[in-house]
């Protein structure tokens, strides 16, 4: 795995190649950006059908509490942080984390407040992840640009399929409990895990992320010299995954060298309206503090957002808002 020291310079040094300057690490205040290649299961390419194809555990993949390092996952060896409940007195749900871009699993895997024993009512099981170092025009830290095909997969979403169906198979995990939550790169990887399984995914929480299967969204990114090809399944409207997403002003962009590469406040004023056409239910949450998670959604917020939406479930919150709903936050 890359160091983010190490994968910094290779960023930089990719980019001079290029003639566009170098990147800048993208992580929130005492824990943890935007990026792409190939994904299990579904059909590839922007406008193209919603993913038919079930999680799975494959073949010889055992995963155990604590580091899992160096596992094999298709084409690659990945590692990621299981943290298991102390005790559940029923099926726990699971919750995948995706950090921005430069951070470390060990940054962020407290940045968001989430444990497993938070709620007895609901056990997790947190699997914050590792990336792949990747760089454009591959990626940011994460493959965030194609959902992929059989014969080229997203090691990403491999990985999610891969994980989440051991984790049902082998630890008794809830199927209809599996969530995702991420800041800003792991927010645009987050918001790719839901449409690219919508069938398998109960809710995801985006802190400040954009939507490539939305053109307008995808127009708005400045890539600099990379040409990007955004490669993301449509949206499946018969499976409307829940979603809530902040973003934080006007300062809540992304910028390389003084070259602004997305402005994530104006992607979720193109997403909301893109969601609730695809007849999801939106939580929309507003905050002044820039490119950082949102301070008054707390991890209770979260886990009482996941904890009202199993899959397949009405849209409880639009219908009935929770009393802790911050004031900052909307239902569309």
């Amino acid at each position: 795995m890359f160091t983010p020291e190490k994968k910094l310079l290779s960023a930089v040094l990719l980019c001079a190649l290029a003639a566009c300057g170098g990147s800048t690490d993208d992580a929130p205040p005492a824990a943890s950006g935007a990026g792409g290649s190939a994904g299990t299961g579904g059909s590839a390419g922007a406008g193209g059908g919603a993913p038919t194809s079930a999680l799975s555990c494959p073949d010889g993949l055992k995963i155990s509490s604590g580091l899992n390092s160096g596992v094999q996952i298709g084409e690659f060896p990945r590692s990621f942080q299981i943290d298991f409940p102390t005790s559940a007195s029923k099926p726990p749900a699971v919750v995948f984390q995706w950090h921005g871009f430069g951070d470390t699993v060990a940054n962020f895997r407290g940045a968001l407040g989430l444990s497993p024993d938070l709620d007895p009512d609901l056990p997790l099981v947190l699997v914050t992840v590792d990336d792949l170092g990747l760089i454009p025009t591959r990626g940011l830290d994460w493959a965030l640009f194609d959902a992929g095909a059989a014969d080229d997969p997203n090691p990403d979403l491999l990985l999610f399929s891969s994980v989440a169906g051991c984790l049902i198979r082998d630890h008794g995990v809830d199927p209809a409990r599996v969530y995702s939550v991420g800041f800003s790169a792991g927010a645009v990887m987050t918001n790719l895990v839901s449409s690219a399984f919508p069938r398998d995914v109960a809710a995801t929480v985006a802190f400040s992320g954009a939507w490539f299967n939305d053109a307008p969204e995808a127009a708005a990114v400045n890539p600099l010299n990379f040409k990007i090809t955004y490669a993301w399944p449509a949206l499946d409207p018969a499976s409307p995954v829940p979603v809530m997403i902040t973003h934080g002003g006007p300062t809540d962009t992304y910028s390389n060298l003084g070259s602004q590469i997305i402005d994530f406040e104006k992607s979720a004023a193109l997403a909301a309206p893109f969601l609730t056409a695809a007849g999801r239910e939106v939580v929309d949450c507003a905050h002044t503090s820039g490119h950082t998670p949102d301070p008054h959604v707390k991890a209770s917020l979260i886990l009482q957002f996941f904890k009202d939406h199993p899959r397949g479930a009405p849209a409880a919150w639009k219908t009935t808002p929770p009393a802790a709903l911050p004031a900052s936050c909307k239902v569309l």
